[in-house]
């Protein structure tokens, strides 16, 4: 059944897409990657963009990157590839994604802007050269377009002989690619198509590369308007695949404009708009927050990507908005004090979107919360995107700081990246006042066990934020409340109740009403691909067919703060400020 529930959202033009695409896969995979071109096609000559915009980092940590690799060592996601095993086809026994970022082949600009010719010529021999490959992650057309593309970028480096091999290896690519575009995916996978077959007809003279540069704009120009929000988020709402959407579409549109080709006028607008959802969801450190499938690296810094963004972006201005609000198409919701570095980033939009479950977790109104740009409350991340334990835990409810019930997630979050069914929120409402906000939503994830979630987060004051959970059944559940901190926390004892959380130099305290009990459970906290940290949990419990949890984080040491949940009302007093919420 939970395959229906899954399938059921996408349309039928997807299913017939995937059929025709994995047969052709499991012919190629007999047959082997197609012979390349015996000539080179005619090439253009097209600057390279800065070096900054695709390796937005420390430019030592390119350097230390491409000495490694000289050396034979290439790490990818925590891992490494097998010591004296061959590159290319990837070693069996390697992780299917692990096998893909090698063929990627990104890396070649690293060792091209290191000054490492010697080494891209050699791996570009190696894997052009090399007899036809039959490795799932050679044939693909996602890694097949990437690779394309790091092909293009690597023209304006390389001269002679190795500039023809790698334009024959584009070129065959591109070709390779038209046929076989992903819109059995959609979302990033077909703008990266759209990508390589743009840089492709770009970088090439003739007909042929007309008609790459032809689909590849249609492709960015449909995913442009198609697939981004009205507040500039990206609809698969994942920070870092924003991030690579954004690159993508400026790419892409800078290559069309640089031969002449007119985009609709509509394109550039999206794109500042993008940059600004970027630059607003940044925490107070100056990273991504880890909602959906995202995660942090050395070798992507934000704001120097945004900025590299807004050289080539004249006009795009940097993200001014400091007030509570609430995206509207993203449903994000912003509360804090930028200035003085409190922020609760509370997650009230959609799952994924509805024919992209992919990257979606089961995290309807989780949040992350900074104090005096500290991290407090974190997300669980990204381990792996492989099927597993860490995976499951990674998407699940319980792996992030909102409700469970009866140990269900509130989305159907199962394999690797599908999802059967999924939470919708409703009654989103945003009040302001006094410039601060207070926002109310509903979601009916539980629908299936006849519950309904409401939550209700109000800023009280400069670093205070009160939460409010309320759970309605038809019989009585086990709820679960939970506040994952970050992983150097140290919890002690708050005298009548709750904790102080004392973090990297902040302390916040922890006040606690309508739970039966408080305990203290151990989880994961993931910021990158293949590292984990153990955290502690606060898990806040109850039991009923109607329950109500409340709870205030406050940045300081308030001994003397209290909170009831009274019929209706929460109330509560936190230094001078008496207060009072109307349960949701």
């Amino acid at each position: 059944m939970r395959l229906w529930r899954t399938v059921r959202h996408l349309c039928p033009a997807q299913l017939a897409h995937r059929v025709r695409l994995r047969a052709r896969l499991v012919v190629r995979r007999r047959l082997g990657e197609p012979v390349l071109p015996g000539c080179p096609p005619a090439v253009r000559t097209l600057a390279p963009l800065p070096a900054a915009f695709h390796r937005p980092c420390d430019p030592q940590f390119i350097e230390d990157l491409a000495a490694r690799m000289a050396d034979g060592h290439f790490d990818f996601l925590g891992l490494s590839a097998p010591a004296g095993e061959p590159l290319f086809p990837p070693a069996n026994g390697l992780p299917l994604l692990f096998a893909y970022h090698l063929e990627y082949m990104d890396y070649l600009l690293d060792l091209a802007l290191a000054g490492r010719l010697d080494v891209v010529d050699r791996l570009v021999r190696l894997r052009l050269l090399a007899k036809p490959s039959r490795h799932p992650a050679a044939l693909h057309p996602y890694p097949a377009s990437r690779r394309c593309a790091a092909f293009v970028r690597l023209l304006p480096f390389v001269e002679g002989g190795l500039r023809d091999l790698v334009a024959r290896g584009a070129f065959a690519l591109a070709g390779r690619i038209r046929r076989n575009l992903e819109f059995d995916v959609g979302g990033n996978h077909l703008l990266e198509n759209g990508l390589a077959l743009v840089l492709a007809g770009a970088a090439f003279r003739g007909r042929e590369a007309a008609e790459f540069r032809t689909m590849g704009a249609r492709l960015l120009g449909s995913g442009a308007r198609d697939q981004v929000l009205a507040d500039g988020g990206h609809y698969e709402l994942s920070p870092a695949y924003h991030a690579r959407v954004l690159e993508v579409l400026v790419e892409g549109g800078l290559a069309l404009r640089r031969v002449g080709y007119r985009l609709d006028s509509g394109y550039w607008p999206v794109l500042a708009g993008m940059t600004e959802w970027l630059e607003s969801v940044l925490d107070p450190e100056g990273a991504l927050p880890l909602f959906g499938d995202c995660w942090r690296s050395d070798a992507f810094r934000p704001r120097r990507f945004l900025a590299a963004v807004r050289d080539l972006l004249p006009g795009v201005a940097p993200e001014s908005e400091t007030r509570d609000r609430v995206g509207a198409g993203s449903g994000l919701v912003f509360l804090g004090d930028p200035e003085q570095g409190h922020r609760l980033l509370l997650d009230a939009g959609p799952t994924c979107p509805p024919r992209l479950p992919a990257h979606g977790h089961a995290d309807t109104f989780s949040y992350e919360l900074h104090l005096s740009g500290r991290p407090v409350v974190v997300d669980a991340g990204l381990f792996e995107y492989a099927a597993g334990d860490m995976r499951d835990y990674c998407r699940s409810t319980r792996s992030h700081s909102t409700v469970e019930v009866d140990g269900e997630d509130s989305s159907e979050v199962w394999s690797s990246f599908r999802i059967g069914r999924r939470a919708r929120v409703r009654g989103l409402a945003f009040l302001a006042r006094r410039g601060l906000g207070t926002v109310t939503a509903v979601h009916d994830g539980y629908r299936h066990i006849h519950v309904e979630h409401a939550r209700r987060v109000r800023h009280l004051k400069n670093g205070a934020f009160l939460l409010i959970d309320r759970v309605r059944g038809r019989r009585s559940h086990t709820v679960i409340s939970r506040i994952h901190l970050h992983p150097e926390s140290v919890l002690e004892r708050r005298p009548g109740g709750g904790h102080f959380i004392h973090c990297r130099g902040v302390t916040a305290s922890l006040v606690v009403a309508g739970a039966t009990r408080v305990s203290i459970e151990s989880g994961w906290h993931c910021p990158d691909f293949g590292r984990r940290l153990r955290t502690r949990v606060l898990a806040l419990h109850a039991q009923g067919r109607e329950t109500v949890t409340a709870y205030v984080l406050s940045e300081g040491i308030h001994p003397d703060a209290t909170l009831r949940c009274d019929d209706a009302v929460v109330r509560g007093r936190l230094g001078d400020l008496d207060f009072s919420e109307p349960i949701p």
